[in-house]
C-alpha cells in the first residue's frame, strides 16, 4: 500500500474493500498521465494493474473505470477518498458528481456538507479545507471573467464539487438539452462548455449504470472529461470495472 492511500485509510478510516479498490486507482494512476495520455495507453496501463487483469475498455470516449461494489459498503466514502486522491496525487481540483435522480442527487448535497454525520470527505477536513460546491441550483453564480471579449474560468486553490442529477442535463422523454447547454448570459457560455474547459475535470458517476443510453453518455461525453469513475452494484457494462465486492463476500466479511 502507497503512503498515500495508507494516510487516506487512517484519515476516513476506510473499510477493507474500500481501501482496496483505492489501492487500484493508485497503481493505475502511477501508471499513467490522465490528462497526456491516449484513452489506449490509459486503458492499458488499467487492464495490466486492475484487480484481475482483464481487458479494461470503457464505452465511453474517455477512460472511466468502474468500482463494482455491492450496495451498503461505502460507495460515497470511497468517492470521496478517490477526489482527494486524485487532488493530492495529480492536482486536479475539478469533479462533477452525477446522480441518477432526486433522491440521491439530494443525499449527495447534503453530505457535501462538512456539518452532515455523513461528510463525502469526513476524516479530511484540516487537510482539504471546505470545498466549493455547485449544484443545478445555483450553477449560475459560478465565477466567470473576460478578457478581450474571451471567457476564462478563474483559476483556484480548492477543490470544487458540481453536482447535478442526470435529468438536469437532458430529458429522456423529448431528448431536449436543458438550461446546462444552453447559453446563459450570467456565464457568457452554456455551463456544459465552462465546464468542457477544465483539463482536469474527473466525473464521478453515482449509479453509474443508469448513465448508458445514448443521450445520457452523448451529454456526458460532452463534458470532454480526464477521467471517469463509476460506481454500482449492478454494471451495465463489465469491460471497464477495475475492481469487483459482492454481496457474497460482503457477507462473510461482515461489512452488510
Amino acid at each position: 500500500m502507497s503512503k498515500i492511500v495508507n494516510k487516506i485509510k487512517y484519515a476516513m478510516s476506510l473499510r477493507t474493500p474500500q481501501e482496496e479498490a483505492l489501492s487500484y486507482l493508485d497503481t493505475i494512476s502511477t501508471h499513467c498521465d490522465y490528462k497526456k495520455d491516449s484513452k489506449d495507453v490509459v486503458e492499458a496501463a488499467a487492464t495490466e494493474y486492475c484487480e484481475n487483469q482483464q481487458k479494461v475498455n470503457a464505452k465511453f470516449d474517455f477512460p472511466s473505470f468502474c468500482y463494482a461494489m455491492a450496495t451498503g459498503i461505502g460507495k460515497t466514502r470511497l468517492m470521496g477518498a478517490s477526489i482527494y486522491y486524485l487532488y493530492k496525487t495529480k492536482g486536479y481540483k475539478h469533479f462533477f458528481i452525477l446522480a441518477p435522480g432526486n433522491t440521491i442527487y439530494d443525499k449527495l448535497r447534503k453530505e457535501t456538507n462538512p456539518n452532515h454525520p455523513k461528510y463525502i470527505f469526513k476524516g479530511l477536513e484540516a487537510e482539504m479545507g471546505k470545498p466549493k460546491v455547485y449544484d443545478g441550483e445555483n450553477y449560475d453564480t459560478y465565477p466567470i471573467k473576460y478578457h478581450q471579449q474571451t471567457l476564462f474560468v478563474e483559476k483556484t486553490s480548492e477543490i470544487q464539487l458540481f453536482i447535478f442529477n442526470i435529468g438536469k442535463i437532458f430529458n429522456s422523454k423529448t431528448d431536449t438539452q436543458f438550461n446546462f447547454h444552453k447559453f446563459k448570459e450570467t456565464l457568457g457560455a452554456s455551463f456544459a462548455d465552462v465546464l468542457a474547459q477544465f483539463d482536469d475535470l474527473v466525473i464521478c458517476m453515482d449509479e453509474a449504470h443508469r448513465y448508458y443510453a445514448p443521450a445520457s453518455m452523448k451529454a456526458i461525453n460532452y463534458l470532454k472529461p480526464v477521467l471517469g469513475l463509476e460506481f454500482t452494484a449492478t454494471p451495465k457494462s463489465t469491460t471497464n470495472i477495475i475492481y469487483s465486492y459482492d454481496l457474497a463476500r460482503g457477507a462473510i466479511e461482515g461489512y452488510l
